[in-house]
């Protein structure tokens, strides 16, 4: 592949992904090349190679003889990505209690400030982008850039491959509070507390992706007896 051919190809990847995070194009919705190849300014050449790179990636998958198709995030998948993140969120709030200063202390309200903003607009994917700052400063304030690499990329994957649609309007305001338990425990030191916090605040995510990937199977499996009858 020519080095200009690559380049492209980067460029499809960048800016599918950004209408992905973005909700331009959302779980479940078929990816068309020639579509996408106007949309985006560029040949079907680097739009055919992206999206191969993005399947690779998990964020679309190819269906045989139907296509490519943006990615939906599995139950298996959800388990297993909440998991993760629980023991590397587990780490990261004792190295962050070691070390945060109070400039960290003020940047986290700052953080929970712009969720409450967020939050108050309903459910979107900014909500789910603010409440992924919080979490990746905690990271950030535990000094390990690899640690907040791979909770982005987790970020990413959970973020991206979620349907807004079916999520209860009250969802951020119990996740904004549990941010509160924990940022309270970030002020006090408290280790324990501070554990007990981020394992309640991650085990509710996963629960809530989890019913909600039942819920949509069942609204989905109900549409399609309804479509036979």
């Amino acid at each position: 592949m020519k080095s200009r051919e690559r380049d492209l190809t980067g460029e499809a990847c960048t800016r599918i992904k950004r209408m992905i995070l973005s909700y331009e194009l959302r779980p479940g919705q078929k990816l068309e090349h020639q579509p996408l190849s106007d949309r985006l300014g560029m040949s079907r050449t680097p739009v055919r190679e992206a999206l191969g790179r993005l399947t690779e990636e998990g964020f679309v998958t190819r269906v045989p003889h139907k296509g490519y198709f943006v990615a939906e995030i599995t139950e298996a998948e959800a388990k297993e990505l909440f998991e993760l993140r629980e023991y590397l969120e587990l780490y990261s709030i004792e190295k962050a209690i070691k070390n945060r200063t109070v400039d960290d202390l003020k940047k986290l309200r700052e953080i929970l400030g712009s969720y409450k903003a967020a939050i108050s607009l309903g459910v979107s994917r900014q909500m789910f982008l603010v409440d992924e700052n919080f979490h990746l400063k905690l990271a950030e304030i535990a000094d390990s850039a690899m640690l907040k690499r791979i909770l982005t990329t987790i970020f990413e994957k959970i973020i991206m491959k979620r349907a807004v649609e079916g999520i209860s309007s009250m969802s951020g305001l119990s996740s904004y509070r549990r941010h509160l338990k924990i940022l309270k425990a970030l002020e006090k030191r408290d280790v324990r507390e501070a554990r007990k916090n981020i394992r309640e605040h991650v085990q509710a995510g996963q629960q809530a992706v989890l019913e909600q990937i039942k819920n949509r199977r069942q609204f989905i499996s109900l549409g399609q007896a309804l479509g036979r009858g």
